[in-house]
């Protein structure tokens, strides 16, 4: 699993970039910063997982696309995350992170559904909180 931060219109000399991945049940993150003066850190975790399984368990390629936003030249994520038979691609610019979507329809006489994260939102921020 990738994890590109940079500018969608171009690139900025502080992009990151996050290489996330398992071997032998010990998961890992490469943390690449700054494109002039490039600075690595490996970091293990024993949350790697967790990521994976989120990622298969709201089946992230099912999912619709984003709502666009209209705001041009606006940082954001580009993920790629690779499966046994399966690549998947997908962009969360940070005007489209945390998007709220409705969760199932409301029945008669029930209360409205609430509305949650879109999930692509909250597998960036479970990255975010395990390399800080």
């Amino acid at each position: 699993m990738t994890f590109l931060y940079d500018y969608d219109n171009g690139t900025v000399e502080d992009a990151v970039y996050h290489i996330v991945w398992i071997k032998k049940k010990q998961g890992f993150i490469k943390t690449l910063r700054n494109c002039t003066i490039p600075s690595i850190a490996v970091q293990t975790s024993n949350k790697v997982g967790s990521l994976f399984a989120f990622y298969t368990q709201n089946k992230f390629w099912d999912l619709p696309e984003l709502q666009r936003c209209n705001q041009s030249h606006d940082m954001g994520y580009y993920i790629v995350v690779y499966l046994p038979n399966k690549v998947g691609h997908y962009n969360v610019r940070n005007c489209q992170r945390h998007q709220l979507k409705k969760v199932g329809k409301a029945l008669p006489g029930e209360a409205p559904k609430q509305l949650e994260k879109d999930p692509r939102s909250v597998l960036v921020d479970m990255l975010e909180g395990f390399i800080k």
